[in-house]
C-alpha cells in the first residue's frame, strides 16, 4: 500500500520533523512541507532517507501549508502528521487493515493516544460511518484518505481558518464536511495512529477560538440549525472556559458573532464583542 506521511512544521520545528522522519517507517515515503515565516534564518535541510520529500513555503497559515502536502501528491494514501507527534507501533498496519476492511472509504479517521499511550477520550469500539456531528470530535492527526478522492473532489484545506489565522481551529472539520458534502466515504476505525501531547489549539478558550467554533458550526450545520450548537457548546465545554468566561459572557460573545456572521459574513469580524 502506497502510504505518503504529509507533515507539517513551521520555522525551528524541522528538528521536530527530522526526529519524526527517523520514528516512522523506513518504506514509507514522508512529504514534509518546511513553511519558513516571520524570520531572518537560513535552513540547510538535509535527509538521509530517500523517501523523503523536503518543501518549502514562505508564507503564514497551517491550512496553507497543508494545502501545499496536496499540491505535491497524486495517488496513495495520504496521513496528515504534526511535526511533534510519536507513531505507534504498527503505524502502518493499521492503516492498512482499515483501508482493507472498508475499500470503498475515501476518508477514514482513527483514535489518539496520549503520551502515556492512553486514548485520549472515548472512543466507539465498533468502525461507523461519520456524520456532521461526529467530524467535531476529529482532530487533523486522526485523518488519512485517499488522496486521489481528495484531489478528484477538489477537496482542500479552508486557508481562512487554522493556525496562523484570525479563525485558529476548526480546519480539520471543514475538511471532512466538505468529504461529506461531496458525497464521499468517511468512515471511524478504532485503531491508534499517533501519540501526542494532550493540548491543542482550541484547549484554551479566547475570543479568536470562540468566533471559529461559531463560524465553524454556521459552515457545517447552516445558521438556522447553528443557534442549538452553540447553546450545546456553551453548556458542556464550561469547565474548558471556565477560567476565562463565565456561562452568560461566553454564550453573549458566541451570539454575537452569530449575528455578525449572519449580518456581514465570514469576512466581516475585526470587531470586538
Amino acid at each position: 500500500m502506497d502510504i505518503k506521511f504529509l507533515i507539517t512544521c513551521i520555522n525551528d520545528e524541522i528538528d521536530l520533523a527530522k526526529r519524526l522522519v527517523k520514528l516512522l517507517p523506513k518504506n514509507s515515503k514522508k512529504i514534509i512541507s518546511h513553511q519558513i515565516y516571520g524570520t531572518n534564518k537560513e535552513y540547510d535541510v538535509k535527509f538521509d532517507d530517500d523517501n523523503v520529500t523536503y518543501l518549502k513555503m514562505f508564507t503564514k497559515g497551517l491550512s496553507k501549508n497543508r494545502n501545499n502536502l496536496l499540491n505535491h501528491v497524486f495517488s496513495g494514501i495520504g496521513i496528515i502528521t504534526d511535526c511533534d507527534v510519536l507513531p505507534v507501533d504498527h503505524i502502518l498496519e493499521n492503516i492498512q487493515e482499515a483501508f482493507e476492511k472498508f475499500p470503498d472509504a475515501d476518508v477514514i479517521t482513527f483514535q489518539r493516544l496520549d503520551l502515556e499511550a492512553n486514548l485520549n477520550r472515548k472512543y466507539s469500539k465498533a468502525p461507523f460511518k461519520h456524520n456532521k456531528l461526529t467530524i467535531l470530535k476529529v482532530s487533523s492527526i486522526q485523518i488519512a484518505f485517499k488522496i486521489e478522492s481528495i484531489k478528484k473532489k477538489k477537496i482542500a484545506f479552508d486557508e481562512n481558518f487554522g493556525a496562523g489565522t484570525d479563525l485558529p481551529i476548526g480546519e480539520e472539520n471543514l475538511f471532512l464536511n466538505e468529504a461529506l458534502k461531496k458525497k464521499l466515504k468517511v468512515m471511524y476505525y478504532p485503531r491508534p495512529l499517533f501519540k501526542h501531547e494532550l493540548r491543542g489549539s482550541g484547549s484554551k478558550y479566547s475570543d479568536k477560538i470562540i468566533k471559529a467554533r461559531v463560524l465553524l458550526l454556521n459552515r457545517i450545520f447552516g445558521r438556522l440549525l447553528s443557534p442549538i450548537f452553540i447553546i450545546y457548546f456553551s453548556i458542556f465545554h464550561y469547565k474548558l472556559y471556565k477560567e476565562q468566561y463565565s456561562f452568560f459572557d461566553f454564550l453573549r460573545k458566541a451570539f454575537y458573532y452569530y449575528v455578525d456572521d449572519l449580518m456581514n459574513g465570514e469576512k466581516s469580524g475585526n470587531k470586538n464583542p
